[in-house]
C-alpha cells in the first residue's frame, strides 16, 4: 500500500489508474476502496438481489483490471466504471428475463378452433363452406413450419408460396379464394 494514506487521498481517480497501467495492483485496491459501496448499490438498483450485486460490483472491478489499458486518463473514471456496472446489470437483466412465447403448435391450433368457430358461426351465409374446411386442412399444418423467408415463392416446399403472418391473415385469405369459387391449392400462387 502506499507509505502516506494522505498522499493516496490526494491521487484522483484518473492517477491511479495510470498507476494501474503501469502495474501498480494497490492502484486498484484504492479504486476498490473508494467505489465498492458506491458500485454495490449502484448495481443493488438495476438488479434488485443483494448477491447479484455485489457479484456485479465485484465483476465490474475485474473488468477495469482487464480494461486498464484502454481506459482514456484524459477522461473521467467515474462515468466510465458506472457504464461498465450498467452494461453488466443490463446483461444480467437479459439473461434472467424468460419470455412467456407460445409454441408454433399451440399457434396453429389456436388457428384451427378460431375457424372452427368460424366456419359454425356462418355455415349458412358461405355456400362453400365445406370447401373452405378442406383448403385449411390442406394447409392446417402451415402455421408449424412458418418461415416467411424461406416459403415464400418456394416451389419445392409443398406450401402456399405466398407469407402470411397470422392465422386470421391465412383464414381471410382462405375466405377470399373460396368466395371467388377458387381451388386453394398448396404450391400456388396468388399472382
Amino acid at each position: 500500500m502506499y507509505s502516506s494514506c494522505v498522499h493516496a487521498e490526494k491521487l484522483t481517480d484518473e492517477d491511479l489508474m495510470m498507476r494501474l497501467r503501469k502495474g501498480d495492483e494497490s492502484a486498484l485496491a484504492l479504486l476498490v476502496e473508494r467505489y465498492q459501496n458506491d458500485l454495490f448499490r449502484f448495481c443493488l438498483y438495476y438488479v434488485r438481489e443483494i448477491e447479484q450485486a455485489k457479484e456485479m460490483a465485484q465483476e465490474t472491478f475485474l473488468r477495469v483490471f482487464v480494461a486498464r489499458d484502454r481506459f482514456d486518463t484524459s477522461r473521467r473514471f467515474r462515468p466510465w466504471v458506472l457504464c461498465i456496472a450498467r452494461n453488466l446489470c443490463l446483461n444480467e437483466l437479459k439473461r434472467r428475463k424468460t419470455v412467456s412465447m407460445e409454441s408454433l403448435e399451440s399457434y396453429a391450433s389456436a388457428a384451427r378452433d378460431a375457424l372452427s368457430g368460424v366456419l359454425s358461426q356462418s355455415a349458412e351465409d358461405m355456400p362453400d363452406a365445406q370447401a373452405l374446411a378442406e383448403a385449411v386442412e390442406v394447409e392446417a399444418d402451415y402455421f408449424v413450419s412458418l418461415d416467411q423467408k424461406h416459403l415464400a415463392g418456394n416451389p419445392r416446399t409443398g406450401r402456399l408460396s405466398f407469407a402470411v403472418g397470422t392465422p386470421g391473415e391465412f383464414l381471410e385469405w382462405c375466405r377470399q379464394h373460396v368466395m371467388q369459387g377458387e381451388a386453394v391449392q398448396p404450391g400456388k400462387s396468388d399472382n
